[in-house]
């Protein structure tokens, strides 16, 4: 598992299920959290004293990083496997995509009550991005999936690809995304 980081924190994640808590500027470990019973497979900062954390366990967690304690937990009502996440901009929706059944959820941060379950991949969802109104999903079902995720009727464009996805990234304008594929 990879380490996303803030402007003070450094997270990372591990097989056993664990996510660590790090700071920056010294590389002293603050925390260790051990929730997840599976892979943490993703990882995100809402805001510089906010984390999340994904797993195959099948559920999302949220963690205060000033009183190194979880606060909220997420899970879909199917079991299922939990691959990647997306946060809005306010830290108040909090998005995962699984592998089984091919589904995003989104839950409000607050209540922890599911908002929507988008679904339309057929393939394992691989990876998720969030830029204003538009939730971007990849899937090894060799799509692209743009979601218009406030609108009143959700609206989708599928961009097709010629091999599986795996990664997406925004341009920092928010115009522009990229993706990664298994075939690079």
């Amino acid at each position: 598992m990879g380490s996303f980081k803030n402007s003070k924190y450094l997270a990372t994640g591990t097989t056993q299920g664990e996510v660590k808590l790090w700071e920056k500027s010294s590389g002293l470990s603050l925390a260790t959290f051990n929730e997840h019973s599976a892979n943490v497979t993703d990882i995100k900062f809402s805001n510089a004293n906010t984390l999340f954390s994904c797993s195959l366990d099948g559920t999302v967690h949220a963690y205060d990083a000033l009183k190194y304690k979880k606060f909220r937990t997420f899970r879909p009502d199917t079991k299922c496997q939990l691959n990647c996440m997306a946060l809005d901009e306010a830290g108040e929706i909090v998005f995962a995509g699984a592998f089984d059944p091919y589904e995003i959820y989104a839950w409000n941060v607050q209540t922890t009550n599911i908002l929507q379950i988008i679904r339309g991949h057929e393939g394992p969802v691989s990876c998720l991005e969030l830029c204003g109104d538009y939730l971007v999903t990849g899937s090894w079902d060799k799509t692209l999936k743009i979601h218009q995720v406030y609108a009143r009727k959700l609206n989708v464009e599928t961009l097709e690809h010629s091999s599986q996805i795996t990664a997406l990234a925004f341009h920092p304008d928010g115009k522009q995304f990229a993706a990664a594929t298994i075939r690079g």
